[in-house]
């Protein structure tokens, strides 16, 4: 209603501002008005008026209390970072932190499921293009992530290479609320997700932003009591009669294909298709087989002085191997990787998962190779025991807000991320 009232108030006041009188009158009338100042004396000018009447401010202010929060951040966000970019820090940080011929270095990463620590990197210690980087990073309740991985080792053609990586983690406070789209707050119980897996993958690029895969993953997992008081653990909550994968000492293996098609990173429009199919297994007690396949469509709508929309679709789905269940924590959820934010990680999980988000994304700052774009967002998502009699327009769940991405280079570095649901106000934070 007030932002009714001011618009009315501006243009009321447009039409009436006087208008001066075109052609002769016009000159007429400045000639009187320089031969009405005599000589040596100081001509007399009309009291400047302010841009807004006493009532104007009035009515506005209301607006102008509630923008407030957001111009104040906005503005400390830009004069922090063009204190940093006047100031070099991000370039004096990463020549202190990296060799001088940049080949080898360390950087810092933070995320709020994996904790932060430091990332150890060396390129092209095994042809070039490759890369080997050592992360570790802990966090609260002894989180843990230690990784080691081999990237873009090539076999002779430059256009064959493989992937090497493994990796521990502990998670101590994981949430489970059950299974379908049906589920509330209250059903929340946590677990500890302990686990290793060793993964290797041959990759083609027979065309450039083309990438064609196939790979192997070996995987243990260890399911225990969280540590999250608030909550019930899931193991009180929950036994194997009613879930599966409550257990530790499971050892899955599975197999995949699939290709990566991406041109959004270098190019103002571009589309990312991202499509893989596989099989998992259990190893010794073989309870446990499943397909698992993913469908991810990306399409970057260039709009206007750096301004763009992109728009996401993704689609996942398990499904168990006849006489075959599939463990929970392998069921796809809602609130992983951007699906609908605004929810607590694994707050809805089944068989399938569809999704789709669409933001608006536009520059504030950009000096250089480094640059500040915020973004709003939308996104919506459902989860699914079965196709299609499971989907239905009332198991939709929503998620709004925005966020701020400062990168170099046309590489992220931070990223804050505000989501809002009907369950409340989540924040992310990624650093790397």
């Amino acid at each position: 209603m007030y932002y009714a009232i001011i618009t009315g108030l501006i243009v009321i006041t447009l039409f009436c501002q006087p208008v001066s009188a075109g052609g002769q009158g016009s000159d007429a009338n400045t000639e009187s008005d320089r031969s009405s100042v005599q000589d040596g004396e100081t001509p007399e000018y009309p009291e400047k008026k302010t841009d807004r009447s006493k009532i104007e401010w009035l009515l506005a202010s209301p607006g102008m209390l509630l923008e407030l929060p957001v111009d104040l951040t906005l503005r400390g966000v830009k004069a922090t970072v063009g204190w940093a970019e006047k100031n070099s820090l991000c370039l004096r940080v990463n020549d202190f932190l990296t060799f001088d011929d940049g080949r080898m270095g360390l950087r810092v990463r933070y995320s709020a499921r994996e904790g932060g620590g430091p990332v150890f990197f060396a390129r092209d210690i095994m042809g070039t293009g490759s890369k080997f980087t050592l992360k570790t990073t802990a966090g609260l309740e002894w989180r843990q992530n230690y990784s080691i991985s081999l990237k873009r080792l090539t076999l002779g053609a430059e256009d064959i290479f493989v992937n090497f990586s493994a990796s521990y983690f502990n998670y101590p406070d994981e949430y489970f609320f059950g299974t379908g789209p049906g589920t509330t707050e209250s059903d929340e119980t946590s677990y500890r997700n302990e686990s290793v897996f060793a993964l290797g993958d041959l990759v083609y690029t027979p065309a450039d932003n083309l990438d064609i895969f196939a790979g192997a993953c070996i995987e243990r997992f260890n399911i225990t009591d969280g540590t999250d008081d608030d909550c019930p653990a899931t193991s009180d909550v929950y036994d194997e009669t009613n879930i599966n994968g409550l257990e530790s000492g499971v050892v899955l293996m599975s197999w995949s294909t699939g290709f990566l098609y991406d041109t959004t990173r270098k190019r103002p429009n571009g589309s990312m298709v991202g499509i893989s199919f596989g099989a998992t297994v259990e190893r010794g007690d073989n309870r446990y087989g499943f397909w698992a396949g993913e469908i991810e469509l990306r399409q970057k709508i260039h709009l206007f002085y750096g301004r763009y929309l992109m728009l996401k679709v993704l689609s996942r789905g398990t499904e168990p191997f006849s006489g075959k269940e599939v463990p929970f924590y392998k069921l796809s959820e809602i609130s992983e990787r951007e699906t609908v934010r605004g929810y607590v990680r694994g707050r809805f999980r089944d068989r399938y998962l569809f999704c789709s988000s669409l933001e608006y994304h536009f520059p504030i700052w950009s000096h250089g190779p480094s640059g500040l774009e915020t973004f709003v967002f939308a996104d919506a998502g459902q989860v699914a025991h079965s196709l299609p009699e499971d989907i239905r327009s009332e198991d939709v769940v929503f998620g709004f807000g925005g966020g701020m991405v400062f990168s170099v280079y046309d590489v992220e570095v931070i990223r804050i991320v505000a989501g809002v649901s009907d369950e409340g106000l989540r924040m992310y934070l990624i650093w790397d």
